[in-house]
């Protein structure tokens, strides 16, 4: 028997492996569990229909909210609320270079610290990812 629960349609996700969408407007229906409830003499074939099911991955896009406080000279202060998708990057090495690695975890242990300042500086030339680790 399996069991497929919380299941929702969702528009707003990774799709390495360029599936086709179940509904209309790029919208698929995803699950966050699958149970699979079998009987000990099946377990290489449970075993094996697993593996299909995590060939199968979407991801649900991860996104926050950034607030920005404008100024008009006519009518003062404003807010303004930009949506912003955090890439998903499945290899740092291959899209920053192998010595980037590090730098990345220096970054990561940094921001981690329970007094730290929360604030890292990246620069560089424009066009090459500097806005990706702020989202970290």
């Amino acid at each position: 028997m399996i069991d497929i629960g919380n299941i929702n349609s969702v528009s707003d996700i990774e799709n390495p492996n360029k599936y086709s969408p179940d509904l209309l407007d790029d919208y698929f229906l995803v699950s966050k569990s699958i149970l699979i409830y079998y009987l000990p003499e099946h377990d290489l074939k449970v075993q094996n229909m697993g593996n299909e099911f995590l060939k199968t991955s979407l991801f649900e896009s991860r996104s926050f909210n950034l607030h920005m406080i404008g100024h008009r000279q006519r009518s003062g202060y404003y807010s303004r609320v930009i949506k912003i998708k955090k890439p998903l990057i499945y290899d740092l090495a291959l899209h920053y270079g192998e010595n980037f690695v590090n730098i990345h975890t220096k970054i990561l242990k940094e921001l981690s610290k329970k007094d730290g300042k929360g604030i890292v500086l990246l620069h560089g030339i424009p066009g090459s990812g500097k806005l990706i680790f702020i989202f970290i």
